[in-house]
């Protein structure tokens, strides 16, 4: 009891340092850099204090998902790499080849929390977890052909991601764990969202922080269908929430692109993605697009 106290305090001294709560250039026993606490962690994962949300086993049952990449079409634009997300997020990797696959976390606001990520492979085997204290890159040996599930649980965190050479899909449903579905922050970028032919229906819901008929922090964007033709404008001015529905979607790479509001100024953000025959899954990078289905 005593061995696994000290253990504790190990980890306790390493977040308190890492929101600079303990004095600078001071000497301790304590000390450990972000790799040694990476290390730490793994052979000390029972812990209290290093235990990982959904507990210390290394094979998770996860939804199956099928995924195969797409193409843009006429929605493609420049690629943006400047977006922030916020809170939890999800997502789904294709690994194209037997490579190396990076994810760099950036332009990171902690809000006095850390980020935890684990990323499992369509077995629910882990294959990469850890802690993000500073802007970093993640990596780990992905195979060719083979699906990735991302899990984000980042608090009140904010952050930006930068994803290597392979096509990825973001969640933007509706869950437990993100109530009001993709959250972005202060920086936002389009979605592609892939359609297939049987679609019965799309439905698209966002909303911001905003005071009706007074602004504050608000949100606007446009929808277009795969043909490159305007659909509809949602606005969270006056209301916080605007919604549409399509029924019967027309096939192909739809486009939610963000625009600048009439009133107010862009922070928290909010996005649903959801509809009869939608995985709520949708692509950031237009050269990098993956479209998920569950299986």
């Amino acid at each position: 009891r005593i061995e696994m106290f000290g253990d504790n305090l190990n980890v306790m001294y390493y977040y308190l340092k890492s929101f600079n709560l303990v004095e600078k250039n001071k000497k301790s026993r304590f000390d450990m850099t972000q790799a040694e606490i990476e290390k730490f962690k793994k052979q000390k994962n029972k812990l209290f204090s290093t235990a990982e949300i959904g507990g210390d086993q290394n094979s998770i049952k996860l939804t199956s998902y099928s995924a195969k990449p797409f193409n843009a079409g006429r929605s493609a634009e420049k690629i943006n790499n400047r977006f922030r997300l916020r809170r939890n997020s999800r997502l789904i990797m294709q690994a194209q080849n037997d490579n190396v696959v990076s994810i760099n976390f950036n332009h990171l606001t902690l809000r006095d929390t850390l980020i935890n990520y684990q990323i499992l492979n369509s077995t629910g085997k882990k294959v990469a977890s850890g802690t993000i204290s500073k802007e970093k890159t993640v990596s780990f040996n992905g195979s060719n052909g083979e699906i990735y599930q991302m899990f984000i649980s980042a608090g009140n965190a904010c952050y930006g991601l930068n994803i290597s050479d392979i096509p990825y899909a973001v969640y933007a449903g509706k869950d437990r764990t993100q109530r009001r579905g993709l959250h972005f922050i202060g920086r936002t970028t389009p979605l592609y969202i892939d359609v297939n032919n049987g679609t019965r229906e799309l439905e698209i819901i966002m909303s911001s922080d905003s005071t009706p008929g007074k602004g504050g922090e608000t949100a606007a964007a446009i929808l277009y269908d795969p043909k490159g033709r305007m659909v509809k404008k949602l606005s969270t001015v006056p209301s916080p929430i605007d919604n549409m529905k399509i029924n019967n979607p027309m096939s192909g790479c739809w486009k939610f692109k963000f625009i600048k509001p009439k009133a107010g100024k862009v922070d928290d953000v909010y996005v649903i993605v959801s509809g009869k025959g939608m995985s709520g899954f949708v692509s950031l990078n237009p050269q990098k697009l993956l479209s998920v289905r569950k299986d």
